[in-house]
């Protein structure tokens, strides 16, 4: 029988999909919680080979605190990923 691939792997090899990538972090994103990206990010950056650039402290994690990351950092990790980021108005003009 087959060795089956854990539920992490798979996320790994499907996030190597740049599309797919992109939308998993719109999808973090959209959650509205800070931490869920930044836990996204860091599944994007192992899936690209970037994680271990920024660790540690870039993207450290204990286990019972979320990871942390300092802008700077986070901006470098989003050029190397090839990401961009774009910031848009959330409430309506009045």
């Amino acid at each position: 029988m087959p060795k089956s691939k854990s539920y992490q792997e798979e996320l790994i090899q499907y996030l190597k999909d740049p599309q797919k990538a992109v939308a998993y972090l719109n999808a973090a994103l959209e959650e509205g919680e800070p931490d869920l990206f930044l836990f996204a990010l860091k599944n994007v950056a192992e899936a690209h080979g970037e994680a271990s650039r920024f660790q540690p402290p870039a993207l450290s994690s204990s286990g019972a605190e979320p990871p942390q990351m300092e802008l700077h950092n986070f901006l470098l990790l989003m050029k190397a990923l090839g990401l961009g980021l774009t910031v848009a108005e959330t409430r309506k003009a009045s």
